[in-house]
């Protein structure tokens, strides 16, 4: 297999099991990509040959790598294609608060019996338990964290012992709600520098297919089943 006259080691296209695994062309298509991105990171001066022999695979994967990172960092987005990209993603840029009630007990075996009681349908009174919340996990009070966090339902319950008083959790819900676009710019841009730098680098590979050499025999292919 040669591309532009230069030879790809079979060694450059990952084996593997076969489960999961790309049809051996893919593997062969992977392979070209991988060493022309590897030259256009070259040819832009993102990297500099090791020696005359054929690249590596590892010094193809760096090269491959610098290039994606450079077209993604000289992007130039505006504020008005970030807010877009945000109201488009924004289920992705959100924050879970608990709501929970907490009512305390002399003893522990107190708190169990209550906890019977109330069996899986019952509530506590939220007239009579303290509410806590809706907060974040960052804001919880140390009083009903962890138990808190591994609630997956409304109604659930704990028993917890806290400086030696007990006291019954439960959870009333778990909601979302949006961040704003001014808490999340950060990482809004990175979301979308990786959306275009992608769709940039697809395009770029293709264009060098286009322009490249590329020979492929059947027997590489059959190396890369194996």
């Amino acid at each position: 297999m040669r591309v532009n006259g230069q030879p790809i080691a079979l060694e450059a296209v990952s084996s593997g099991s076969e489960a999961g695994q790309p049809s051996p062309r893919a593997k062969v298509d992977s392979a070209i990509d991988r060493h022309l991105a590897a030259e256009e990171a070259l040819r832009r001066g993102l990297g500099k040959a090791s020696s005359d022999a054929p690249a590596s695979l590892r010094d193809e994967e760096q090269l491959r790598d610098a290039l994606f990172a450079s077209m993604r960092d000289s992007l130039a987005l505006t504020d008005d294609e970030l807010r877009t990209h945000y109201e488009a993603t924004k289920t992705r840029f959100v924050r879970r608060q608990w709501r929970l009630l907490r009512k305390g007990f002399a003893t522990e075996a107190a708190a169990r019996a209550e906890d019977r009681r109330l069996g899986a349908t019952g509530r506590l009174d939220a007239a009579t338990a303290e509410t806590i919340g809706p907060l974040p996990q960052d804001a919880l009070p140390a009083s009903v964290v962890p138990e808190a966090l591994s609630f997956t339902a409304p109604g659930q319950r704990a028993a917890v012992l806290r400086a030696g008083s007990w006291s019954l959790v439960e959870l009333e819900e778990v909601r979302t709600e949006p961040l704003s676009y001014g808490a999340v710019r950060p990482q809004v841009e990175a979301s979308l520098r990786l959306v275009r730098a992608q769709t940039e680098f697809d395009a770029e590979l293709a264009h060098l297919r286009s322009e490249a050499r590329i020979e492929i025999d059947p027997a590489a292919l059959a190396a890369a089943a194996r």
